[in-house]
């Protein structure tokens, strides 16, 4: 059980109770209650494993407020006004709810209580209950929506006596005016809210190939529940990406644009479908799409999952029930009306691939980018020693070094962003097989233009809708672009783990910022953990891209049906990119420093500054000064001299490793 100031919650076999406590002072706590319950109707919208919904009142002895009429009246104008408008905020989320809400009512349900009551799906009312809708504070309840619900439940003229007059009316009157549902005996309350909910959460939509029973609460129908009954496969964590559900979401609203503007469509359906495919962007149906990747090749279950939550949840928008028959909506006939799984599937990937490369992958990339350019930039002049073959080489500056990981991402970023011209092709309007039969005229020409405007991204319809369906080459070459990203930074991440190494007993030649203890064992130990978990990014980056590469090889006659893997892989790969650069870039890049003592020494201790002798006295006698300096011991410096080779005051004025750089 969880508490809030005004409410307690508790769940019971798959139902959320919640109890709310009478406030003594209307005023203050009416308006708590409200933000109380607003909290908790977005966990309800949020985690699946909420089914349905009870409301009640402390003990069942009240229902929100056992209030009288002179204590609404004892609000101020401005007072009523917040609370009214806060009030009706809530009470759309309740009747709006995807899963059945009861209100059990023991008491006084006036004004906001009959309001919230009201907002329910069913009305259960103890024999002691009182029920009112008096009109209080020049009609603000009324002023937003305050005496709507109660118009569509007992009619116009008893919803005007009610709100005008100040009557209440007890339980029985309550169900005969069609407020209320059930009257039961105040001890049989939450009995009769559990055996109604037994009976609503199952329902059985008809389809092709029979009945099949569907939970009552959820927006999917039939296909949808085949899909989850017919996969059960790795449910937990393989779920269809939602970044292709809210392309899916768009391509949706903006089929049902071009089918209105084509005359097929009566504006009312459109806008009905364009309503939740609103809804569905901005996240608010996400526990309505169960389905996981390892399904069928084409994704069919998936679009129709959506062609199923949006016809249903636009059907009960319009005031309609789940149980009903016949709905407004249906999920073939007009919300795929014109398309095809075929068809749907590759533009959302092409969607999904698009948003999240220009959104997160590039923006990520980009900022790491920037920030190694500074600092090569910043560290030009430092001179260290080369490696080569993880032995020592000629001297570089640290600022050099680091300007070869800012080329590689640049060039990372531009095989990206070459990409993008192949991915703004879209196959909507191919259909079957890429004909465009059962479309419109210029369907898919106006569907990619109203996908365009409603993403704000350069998408066209594809040239070729047979390339568009039967290869998915667009995201062979975008992810390939990716994996050599992965490539370059599994490189970066790897030296500059190495550089920092020791820091007293290895490299040790930059600093890295300590942002966690690295042993549970060995106290004050750190560890280059960002570089390590960018390499494990990389890694499963490229592990990815061979999936993706047999997955587009599987364009077999007029269709490829490897689309739900291979997208499934692009997301993540572009989101563990984007993500990774971000975490690398701002827990360690940003802190990079030299340690330059350390870069000193390795410098005048290293063999290879004999390079510099080369032009003076030849490679091997060169050669010959490094091999003995390193078996006797000594520098080079007086190896050579001894050798006879060169004169100190030559040996000073020939090796001096800053200018060996280039700069």
């Amino acid at each position: 059980m969880s508490s809030f100031q005004t409410l307690f919650t508790k769940m019971e076999d798959h139902t959320l109770i919640i109890t709310i406590n009478r406030p003594d002072k209307l005023n203050a706590l009416n308006q708590q209650v409200m933000k109380d319950l607003d909290a908790v109707m977005d966990r309800v919208y949020k985690f699946p494993e909420i089914k349905s919904v009870v409301i009640t009142g402390a003990g069942l002895k009240s229902f929100v407020a056992g209030a009288d009429i002179k204590e609404f009246e004892s609000l101020s104008k401005e007072e009523a006004t917040a609370l009214a408008k806060r009030g009706q905020d809530v009470f759309f989320k309740i009747e709006n709810s995807p899963k059945p809400v009861i209100a059990c009512v023991n008491g006084f349900a006036l004004g906001g209580g009959c309001e919230l009551a009201m907002a329910c799906h069913f009305i259960i009312a103890s024999e002691s209950a009182v029920f009112g809708q008096p009109e209080v504070n020049l009609g603000i309840m009324v002023g937003y929506g305050g005496s709507q619900r109660l118009t569509q439940r007992v009619g116009k003229g008893r919803a005007m006596e009610l709100v005008i007059t100040g009557k209440t009316i007890n339980a029985t009157q309550a169900m005969n005016y069609g407020l209320v549902n059930y009257v039961v005996p105040q001890t049989e309350l939450l009995d009769k809210a559990f055996s109604k909910l037994r009976v609503t959460h199952e329902r059985a939509p008809l389809s092709v190939g029979g009945e099949v029973k569907v939970p009552a609460h959820v927006y999917w129908g039939a296909q949808t529940q085949r899909s989850i009954d017919n996969f059960k496969i790795a449910q937990d964590i393989n779920r269809m990406p939602k970044e292709i559900i809210k392309a899916f979401a768009y391509l949706k609203k903006a089929a049902a644009l071009t089918n209105m503007d084509a005359g097929v469509l009566p504006k009312e359906k459109s806008d009905l479908i364009g309503q939740v495919c609103d809804e569905i962007i901005a996240g608010k149906l996400d526990d309505q799409f169960p389905l996981v990747v390892w399904q069928t090749g084409s994704g069919t279950q998936s679009n129709m999952n959506l062609n199923e939550v949006i016809a249903y949840r636009a059907h009960v928008i319009k005031g309609g029930s789940l149980s009903d028959k016949e709905k407004f909506l249906h999920p073939n006939d007009d919300v795929n009306k014109s398309q095809s799984s075929n068809d749907t599937f590759p533009t959302a990937m092409h969607i999904a691939a698009y948003q999240i490369l220009t959104e997160t992958t590039i923006p990520g990339i980009t900022a790491l980018k920037n920030t190694l350019e500074a600092k090569s930039k910043e560290f030009m002049h430092i001179v260290k020693i080369g490696r080569t073959h993880f032995m020592d080489a000629t001297p570089l500056t640290l600022g050099q070094e680091i300007s070869g990981y800012v080329s590689q991402l640049s060039h990372g970023l531009k095989a990206i962003h070459n990409t993008l011209a192949h991915l703004s092709e879209l196959a909507l309007g191919g259909t079957a097989v890429g004909t465009g039969i059962n479309t419109p005229k210029d369907y898919s020409v106006n569907v990619a233009k109203h996908i365009a405007k409603l993403t704000g991204l350069p998408f066209i319809t594809a040239e070729n809708k047979f390339e568009a369906l039967a290869a998915h080459d667009a995201i062979v070459e975008s992810h390939g672009a990716l994996k050599t990203v992965a490539v370059s930074l599994m490189k970066i991440a790897n030296d500059v783990r190495m550089l920092s190494s020791g820091p007293r007993s290895g490299i040790g030649e930059i600093f890295i910022p300590d942002n966690e203890p690295g042993s549970s064992i060995m106290p004050g130990k750190v560890n280059p953990t960002q570089s390590e978990a960018l390499t494990m990014i990389a890694a499963q980056v490229m592990g990815n891209d061979v999936a993706i590469n047999i997955g587009g090889s599987m364009g077999h006659f007029e269709l490829n049906v490897f689309k739900p893997v291979m997208i499934y892989n692009f997301l993540h790969s572009a989101r563990l990119i984007g993500d990774g650069c971000v975490s690398f870039n701002e827990k360690c890049a940003v802190g990079l420093a030299p340690i330059e003592a350390n870069i000193n020494k390795h410098v005048n201790n290293s063999l290879m500054l004999v390079t510099a002798l080369n032009t003076k006295i030849g490679y091997y006698k060169a050669a010959e000064i490094a091999q003995k300096a390193h078996k006797e011991g000594t520098t080079l410096k007086e190896m050579a001299v001894k050798l006879g080779y060169v004169t100190p005051e030559e040996f000073d004025a020939w090796v001096i490793p800053k200018d060996m750089v280039g700069l």
